[in-house]
C-alpha cells in the first residue's frame, strides 16, 4: 500500500493577490479627505433644521397669540409682550382699522402677533388677521 504524496506548500508571493500596507494607507487617506469634504454638507443641513424647528414653534407661539386674542377678547387696543419658555419673545398688537360706515356697529379690529426667537430680522414671525369688536 502506498501513501499519498504530500505536496509542499509554497510561501505566498505578492502577486498572488491582497493589498499592501501603503495600498491600504492610501486608501484610509482618500476615505479621510471624501469624509471631511462631505462634513460641511452636514453641519449645514443640521444648521438649516434647527432654524426649520425654531421658525415652526415661533409660528405655533403666533398662532396660539392670536387664538387667545381672538378667544378672550379684551376689546381694549394697544400692545402686550411677554417670552415663552423655550426662548421665544412675543408682541401683541391689538388696534382699530379705519370704517367708514356711519353708526355703531361693530368695529374692525387688526390684531398682529410678532415672534421673535433670534437676534436678527430673519428671525422673527409676524402674523395678522382681523375681527370684530365693540365700537
Amino acid at each position: 500500500m502506498r501513501l499519498p504524496r504530500l505536496r509542499a506548500i509554497a510561501p505566498r508571493r505578492a502577486e498572488d493577490g491582497g493589498f499592501s500596507l501603503i495600498e491600504v494607507a492610501v486608501a484610509l487617506a482618500i476615505l479621510s479627505f471624501s469624509l471631511l469634504a462631505v462634513l460641511p454638507i452636514y453641519q449645514a443641513a443640521i444648521g438649516r433644521t434647527r432654524s426649520a424647528e425654531a421658525r415652526r414653534a415661533a409660528v405655533l407661539a403666533a398662532e396660539n397669540r392670536l387664538a387667545q386674542a381672538a378667544r378672550f377678547w379684551a376689546a381694549a387696543d394697544g400692545v402686550s409682550s411677554g417670552e415663552d419658555p423655550p426662548g421665544l419673545r412675543w408682541s401683541l398688537r391689538v388696534s382699530p382699522v379705519d370704517d367708514d360706515r356711519p353708526g355703531g356697529g361693530p368695529l374692525l379690529h387688526e390684531v398682529s402677533t410678532t415672534v421673535r426667537w433670534g437676534p436678527g430680522e430673519r428671525d422673527a414671525v409676524t402674523l395678522r388677521t382681523l375681527t370684530l369688536g365693540p365700537r
